[in-house]
């Protein structure tokens, strides 16, 4: 019977000279060995969940002498990218997780001293969460961390990542159009222009 169109096997691979998906970390894991002959979109998926979590890994190690969590630097950037701070429910919208890990993350953040509750002065049963000057200065430490940082191993040109970057955008946009945080996050009102200097510190007297 002759193979479907379109689909990957150990032999494709090996055809295609994608020698390097047989190295990796994920090639041993169940999920690959089960998952053969799959459809390439397939095979693109699972690659990016495998780098999801091996990234995830090396990521929160780079953060580790920060003191922070990818989540609570990504959180971090959300809270002062607002002039007037985030609510629970937005910056639950704006991670994409529920209301739950959201204030786990945010009572962290607070017991640091990067960010602080206040209450809405409108309805106080409303509260807002904002940046912290420290937690302005943990964030620019950490985001200039990442700016210079860029991985020895790196396979790829400038134009190459440009190109990756634009098709993870198209795919994120097509898989992600009925999730239900995604819709939220698109209705919701634009952010700020510039919001480069909410995150510029005030400077010494």
């Amino acid at each position: 019977m002759p193979k479907p169109v379109n689909v990957l096997s150990e032999q494709t691979y090996a055809e295609r000279g994608l020698e390097l998906s047989k190295k990796v970390v994920h090639y041993s894991t169940p999920c690959w060995e089960q998952n053969l002959p799959m459809p390439v979109g397939g095979a693109i998926m699972m690659h990016i969940m495998l780098l999801d979590s091996v990234m995830s890994r090396r990521t929160n190690r780079m953060l580790e002498s920060y003191g922070l969590t990818f989540n609570q630097f990504i959180a971090l950037g959300c809270i002062g990218h607002e002039v007037e701070g985030i609510t629970h429910s937005q910056l639950s919208q704006r991670l994409m997780v529920s209301k739950t890990p959201v204030t786990s993350i945010v009572d962290r953040l607070e017991k640091m001293g990067l960010a602080r509750r206040v209450a809405d002065t409108t309805d106080r049963r409303v509260s807002h969460i904002v940046i912290t000057e420290e937690g302005r200065r943990r964030w620019q430490e950490v985001h200039e961390m990442f700016v210079a940082h860029r991985p020895p191993e790196f396979p790829m040109s400038e134009a190459e990542q440009l190109s990756l970057l634009n098709n993870l955008a198209r795919l994120l946009d097509s898989v992600a159009v009925d999730d239900p945080f995604v819709t939220a996050l698109r209705e919701a009102p634009a952010p700020p222009e510039n919001t480069s200097e909410l995150f510029q510190l005030e400077k010494e007297p």
